[in-house]
């Protein structure tokens, strides 16, 4: 019997297909918006203590999509300039007829992060009063014309359950509930591991051990990670295999002739790409009244290759442990040789679990990494 607190959610062996996503989605192809499914066409299903003494758990499932800092910024410039992609079109003509919800979390912790308080009230309750405004039009309207419109119903639903005159005190008031709430330093220590993870995968490859096999290469990351860091990431892991495989494409894509800052943004977009495929994990919980299945769109052709590497297998959480995903990984490209060296402990991804890292490891990593690229 599961003690309190104790859950998983099955995707892979779920018997349930989906009927929000089956797999994944590309809008437009002059500027495409992609969305993509982690749970590779399941709908998961949760296995806990109430699931285990009745046989079955009736609640309701809605889908919503979490929007990339890009994304975004393309619906905020829709609502104030009317400019407008064939691939935001599509995008948004999905979302309105299948009824799904969109999320700006992601924009929040990015930005909040980069920016100044000031600066981030100013373009946030911007940016959310355009969500807010698409939210509350009037769909029917929208899909034949494309024009977006207000519902008064739905107008009325944001300014009465908020009491606000109007949206833009709506989005106010989410953006001033977020900063209250904010716990950045959960957010700084995922994003510091996979920094430094990644910054090690380039100098192993490239300067430390480029002369050694792919196998040998990985072993030492691998050491790396539960050694020096003492965690598993399993994303950042798999990710390794196929950059010491010379099979990343222009994932991680860091030369010798390559500028100090321009090497420093790969990094960090990178480890925040990471961040955002994480994100759609912390959505599910124990005893659920509803759920929200989370997909992430992006802009970003990079961002939609990195997701092809992974799949969400399993959400597990034991004895209030935290949340451990079960990651699945695309071995396409991958030797066989080198597959049959890797074990299954590269599956479990703990990066929500990091408490700290070594002081001054990041900067002195960063370091290593100037001198590779002021060759």
């Amino acid at each position: 019997m599961m003690k309190n607190g104790s859950f998983f959610w099955e995707v892979s062996e779920s018997p349930y297909v989906s009927e929000f996503l089956l797999e994944n989605k590309q809008f437009g192809y002059k500027n495409p918006v992609y969305l993509i499914d982690q749970f590779e066409g399941k709908r998961p299903a949760i296995i806990n203590s109430e699931f285990l003494i009745r046989g079955n758990i009736q609640f309701k499932m809605f889908a919503t999509s979490l929007l990339d800092s890009n994304v975004l910024d393309q619906m905020d410039k829709f609502v104030q300039k009317g400019q407008v992609t064939d691939g935001l079109s599509g995008f948004l003509n999905f979302l309105v007829e299948r009824k799904w919800d969109s999320s700006a979390l992601f924009y929040y912790l990015e930005h909040f992060s980069k920016s100044s308080i000031d600066d981030f009230k100013h373009n946030a309750i911007r940016r959310t009063e355009s969500l807010l405004k698409i939210h509350s039009m009037d769909e029917p309207l929208f899909l034949r014309t494309g024009k977006i419109t207000p519902d008064n119903q739905a107008l009325e639903h944001y300014l009465i359950s908020t009491g606000s005159k109007n949206l833009y005190e709506v989005a106010e008031k989410r953006v001033e509930g977020f900063i209250k709430n904010y716990n950045k330093s959960e957010l700084v220590s995922m994003l510091e591991v996979t920094e430094i993870a990644l910054i090690k995968m380039v100098l192993i490859r490239k300067t430390e051990m480029k002369k050694s096999s792919q196998i040998a290469q990985y072993n030492e990351f691998m050491r790396f990670l539960k050694i020096d860091l003492g965690i598993m990431l399993a994303r950042e892991a798999h990710l390794a295999i196929h950059y010491f495989c010379d099979n990343a494409g222009r994932l991680l894509g860091i030369q010798s002739n390559m500028s100090k800052d321009k090497a420093k943004s790969i990094i960090k977009s990178t480890a925040w790409d990471i961040y955002l495929l994480r994100m759609p994990e912390v959505m599910f919980t124990e005893s659920p009244t509803e759920v929200c299945i989370s997909y992430v769109s992006t802009h970003e052709k990079q961002l939609q290759a990195l997701a092809k590497l992974y799949s969400i297998e399993r959400i597990e959480c034991f004895y209030q442990s935290g949340i451990t995903p079960v990651v699945g990984f695309n071995m396409a490209g991958i030797p066989e040789g080198l597959r049959a060296q890797i074990e299954d402990e590269l599956y479990y991804d703990n990066a929500k679990n990091v408490k700290s890292v070594p002081t001054g490891l990041k900067q002195a990593l960063y370091k290593e990494l100037d001198r590779f690229c002021a060759k």
